[in-house]
């Protein structure tokens, strides 16, 4: 679910308003995977799903979304499947994803 600010698509429900009340945030071709992880950028989504995948969603403007280009998107996509990813981070434009157990993604400044 999301709610807040929405105006660069980051509550990833296909709206780019604001939202007062929670809306269910669908991933893609009606999976239901369990979100074991998620981190709020300033204007995108990162979020790990049960099986591994990745998905993100916003503002995009510096590929902070991981998906080769800067178009925002206002629904969740999927970027990777890598192994074994244990946590992210999102800074104002940047994107991380720690795969080993002891990592921690680190919020990285704005530039």
């Amino acid at each position: 679910f999301s709610w807040g600010a929405g105006e660069s698509g980051q509550l990833g429900t296909g709206r780019c308003t604001r939202r007062d009340i929670p809306e269910e945030v669908n991933l893609p071709d009606n999976t239901s995977y369990v979100v074991k992880d998620i981190a709020c950028g300033n204007g995108h989504v990162l979020a790990i799903v049960e099986n591994g995948s990745i998905y993100s969603w916003g503002f995009n403007h510096r590929g902070q979304c991981g998906l080769g280009d800067i178009k925002a998107r206002h629904f969740p996509v999927l970027i990777a499947s890598p192994p074994s990813p244990r946590s992210g981070g999102g800074g104002t434009t940047t994107t991380t994803a720690a795969t080993t157990p002891t990592a921690r993604a680190a919020e990285a400044a704005p530039g």
